[in-house]
């Protein structure tokens, strides 16, 4: 026996519920758990609504200034990681030039430098640049709250940054000393040694 006209009964606050899990927000889900349990409980909606809207301002603006301090740190990262990159680069080709000069025979006979080995120098200088890297990706990606593999993306960007920067620091650097120090002479008779 059906019983005609009589609609069902819907449960607000499974409605409410449903909407804040379609919404995919935690913040959204609570506002509406709020909203259902005021309704049902016979509470004044518009007070709570007013207080639950400032806590969702509140909650957002807090959400846009660590999104705005996430963005500032991400630049100062990426600036610091191209600063070490170039500094590491000028460096290297700095020792190669110096290597160059006391190898001549006029400075080589007044100064006795051990040997500096540049290849395995270079592969320490890139390993330490490369690890910054990964330190730098990961802190920027708890920097902004996100996962550890969401730091994958700006490990890949700031080692775009270290190799470009590194590379033409290193050949600009050693373009400008090579230039300069290119006519050094060669003595093969010192004073003294005849």
């Amino acid at each position: 026996m059906s019983k005609i006209g009589v609609t069902p009964l819907v449960k607000k606050s499974l409605i409410f519920e449903m909407m804040g899990e379609e919404s995919g927000s935690v913040l959204i889900l609570m506002m509406n758990r709020i909203i259902s349990a005021t309704v049902e409980l016979g509470g004044s909606v518009k007070e709570v609504g007013e207080t639950v809207s400032r806590i969702g301002t509140t909650l957002l603006n807090l959400r846009a200034r660590r999104e705005q301090n996430g963005r500032a740190f991400e630049a100062s990262v990426y600036a610091m990681q191209g600063a070490s990159s170039a500094i590491g680069g000028a460096l290297l080709a700095l020792l190669q030039v110096f290597e160059t000069i006391f190898n001549t025979n006029v400075i080589n006979a007044i100064f006795t430098l051990g040997k500096v080995n540049i290849s395995e120098l270079s592969l320490l200088l890139l390993a330490i640049l490369v690890a910054l890297s990964f330190a730098n990706g990961i802190s920027i990606s708890i920097a902004y709250g996100k996962t550890f593999y969401s730091s994958l993306y700006f490990v890949g960007i700031l080692l775009v940054i270290t190799a470009l920067t590194f590379h033409f620091t290193y050949v600009l650097t050693q373009g400008i000393f090579s230039g300069v120090f290119q006519g050094l002479p060669t003595v093969t008779n010192i004073p003294g040694n005849i």
